[in-house]
């Protein structure tokens, strides 16, 4: 796959934008496909 693992500087965003932004999604993706109303009925699903 080619994926190398790369450490960066504490506290420097930019270096780590292209990470948050995929997190950012993958969430939003995970999200859209599921409605609940409380932390109990979500544990059901």
């Amino acid at each position: 796959m080619g994926i190398q693992h790369k450490q960066i500087r504490p506290y420097t965003p930019r270096h780590n934008g292209k990470v948050e932004r995929s997190y950012r999604k993958d969430g939003e993706r995970f999200y859209a496909g599921r409605k609940f109303y409380s932390l109990e009925n979500h544990n059901k699903q």
